[in-house]
């Protein structure tokens, strides 16, 4: 594939799950895979500033919750985004992260209204993933982002890399048991 058609198979992704996100998802599963890298340098950097567009656009849609779990937050253009879900859809938000380089982020996230925990445990968190929507009984316009999500403008993704965007029941309630598992712990918590 020349390198044009690969960047336009990027967005022709970006374009179906987000046209399936807002029809009606009950009817539709989203299974998409945004893959990162390439050899040429411009590529890269325009391949991954595309996929965290799309996480971007994709953490924009919720309704009513966003459960996000990674090793750290030090992305500001996901933490605005996060904010400003909470602000326009009173999305209610949890962030459960393991390693905190500034605590004043995380503090300004709860004075923000989302509750954030930071996990001190051991063992240490090497995955990240959002649930989006997956709150509660009816799941049925939930989704999944499991990957490489800690990323800004000014610094993208260029390593070989992947993001998994899935409205899989089965996948999503395995990372809510484990979000919730979790959150649950004994750890800190910022109110």
């Amino acid at each position: 594939m020349n390198v044009f058609g690969w960047i336009s198979s990027i967005g022709d992704t970006i374009s179906n799950a987000l046209k399936k996100v807002t029809r009606q998802r009950q009817s539709e599963t989203i299974n998409e895979i945004l893959v990162y890298g390439d050899d040429d340098h411009k590529i890269k950097q325009e391949v991954g500033l595309n996929n965290l567009t799309c996480i971007y656009y994709m953490i924009n849609l919720a309704c009513l919750t966003i459960d996000f779990c990674a090793p750290n937050l030090e992305s500001d253009t996901i933490a605005n985004c996060l904010i400003g879900v909470k602000q326009r859809n009173k999305a209610k938000i949890r962030i459960c992260v393991q390693n905190v380089k500034d605590v004043c982020d995380i503090e300004y996230l709860a004075q923000e209204g989302i509750e954030v925990k930071i996990i001190k445990g051991k063992v240490k968190m090497e995955y990240e993933f959002l649930l989006i929507d997956a709150d509660g009984l009816n799941t049925n316009d939930a989704v999944a982002i499991l990957g490489s999500l800690d990323y800004e403008l000014g610094r993208v993704n260029c390593s070989r890399d992947l993001t998994i965007i899935s409205s899989d029941s089965h996948l999503i309630a395995t990372l809510r048991c484990e979000f919730d598992r979790l959150w649950n712990s004994s750890n800190d918590t910022i109110e």
